[in-house]
């Protein structure tokens, strides 16, 4: 669901955001990152469907992690030695990843729009994100009808 590759004008927002607390516990913040991703591939997968079943083939769909390890524990770069660190429950994503349904890839943090609002950052990064999400092609400024946003 999408632009066209030729077409760059038009940015792309997330289609689905999921927020919630797992229900499982993990031993290791690269555990949380698999647990997070595993579950948020676990909800795309019928709106993936529902695009295939309509006519709409899919590529894979990108997902970004700010945990190097995660991506290379998906993407079969990094290989565990414990084998309880990532429950293997969580290897139903690395099998999707490597039949070509997801692309999980790693961005650094501080380039992540979703990691401004979970982590403390540095005022001089504040100030360079905040246009991003004031003045950028989807914010509430550019989305404005006949209401007028204060200041």
């Amino acid at each position: 669901m999408g632009n066209l590759a030729t077409n760059i004008q038009i940015i792309n927002a997330p289609i689905m955001i999921i927020a919630t607390i797992l229900k499982m516990v993990v031993g290791s913040a690269a555990g949380a990152e698999v647990a997070a991703l595993n579950h948020c591939a676990q909800e795309i997968v019928p709106l993936r469907q529902a695009c295939i079943e309509l006519g709409h083939p899919q590529p894979a769909t990108p997902m970004r992690t700010d945990n190097s390890t995660a991506d290379g524990i998906m993407n079969g770069i990094v290989k565990q030695r414990r084998s309880k660190a990532i429950d293997m429950r969580f290897y139903w994503l690395k099998d999707r990843v490597s039949q070509k349904m997801f692309d999980v890839h790693w961005a650094l943090g501080k380039v992540n729009l979703a990691d401004y609002y979970t982590k403390h950052h540095p005022a001089k990064h504040v100030k360079q994100i905040r246009s991003i999400y004031i003045n950028g092609p989807s914010s509430p400024r550019s989305l404005q009808g006949c209401v007028k946003l204060l200041a």
